[in-house]
């Protein structure tokens, strides 16, 4: 697999991981809950934040699956 691709792909599956830790204490609110809980800008926090939680392994394993089958 070309390094560029790589890279792509890696960074992708980063960002999703930091997207997935931040979200992570808030999973499963409404928006205006988490709105009134941290106010506008981010002021705010909560505990647990920082893990990344299930919403990155299929992300993962789809990545892993199309490796495998481009690589061979």
């Amino acid at each position: 697999m070309p390094e560029a691709i790589y890279d792509a792909i890696y960074g992708r599956l980063i960002g999703g991981a930091i997207g997935d830790a931040l979200g992570a204490p808030v999973e499963g609110w409404y928006w205006q809950d988490i709105c009134h809980q941290f106010k506008p800008f981010g002021a705010g926090y909560a505990s647990g934040s920082g893990h990344v939680i299930d919403d990155s392994s299929p992300r993962h394993l789809l990545c892993i699956a199309i490796v495998e089958k481009t690589v061979g």
